[in-house]
């Protein structure tokens, strides 16, 4: 039997809609991310927890600190999120943490080339471009008898 052809894989073959859906939609946002959004936490706030929460405690502590039901939610959810992300080897929460308090790195994007096309004029520039295209196999022109078809004609 082809792979797919089975009756049972077929009947898995329904499109989903508004009213038919996965059981699992997809990935869940982070708690973290979406009580900061929820709360509008400031980045200030943010690099405050850093400072005085990541910096200052240790693993056993932040262990602590994320069942401690009298420390803040926003505190209780920051430990959380870098204890999982320490269990997994990441520094996927604490980047997002960082870039929030501090922004984002500046990325240089060098870009080297042969051609400045900005020094060109729009004529100099079509020239270049053709010469460029001329070089190329796809544009050339076929030759009369390259491209010529044999066709019988009755009449």
């Amino acid at each position: 039997m082809p792979r797919g052809s089975h009756p049972n894989s077929l009947a898995n073959l329904v499109k989903f809609s508004a009213t038919h859906q996965p059981v699992n939609g997809g990935r869940k946002p982070s708690k973290l991310k979406k009580y900061l959004k929820e709360n509008n936490v400031s980045n200030e706030d943010v690099g405050r927890m850093i400072r005085n929460v990541l910096f200052n405690f240790s693993l056993g502590q932040l262990q602590n600190l994320q069942h401690d039901r009298k420390k803040p939610m926003i505190i209780r959810l920051f430990a959380r999120a870098f204890l999982a992300d320490w269990e997994r080897g990441s520094l996927q929460n604490f980047q997002t943490f960082v870039e929030r308090s501090y922004g984002a790195p500046k990325v240089e994007v060098n870009v080297s080339g042969g051609l400045d096309i900005t020094v060109l004029s729009p004529q100099d520039r079509r020239a270049r471009i053709d010469e460029l295209l001329a070089g190329l196999e796809f544009n050339r022109q076929p030759t009369p008898t390259e491209g010529a078809v044999d066709v019988d004609v009755q009449e």
